[in-house]
């Protein structure tokens, strides 16, 4: 993971989880950035997760997209 841009961390992080992923991208390097994907072992994975985890016990975990669709969807530091 070391010398890889947060993004190219976080896309296979959502997709072995279980997310469903659509990058936003306009420009052709970001584009192709995003086709770059690394692959994380279980150990990458399990960091990353305790790490979410560590935020969350903290209350520091954070939301930086909010769906503009005017419904509640539940999320805990939205509703």
């Amino acid at each position: 993971m070391v010398g890889k841009s947060k993004w190219l961390i976080g896309l296979p992080n959502l997709v072995a989880r279980g997310s469903t992923v659509i990058a936003k991208s306009v420009t052709p390097e970001r584009i192709l950035q995003n086709l770059q994907i690394v692959d994380l072992d279980e150990e990458d994975l399990k960091t990353l997760n305790d790490y979410s985890d560590e935020l969350a016990k903290k209350g520091e975990l954070k939301r930086y997209v909010y769906p503009p669709f005017g419904i509640d969807f539940g999320f805990p530091d939205k509703s």
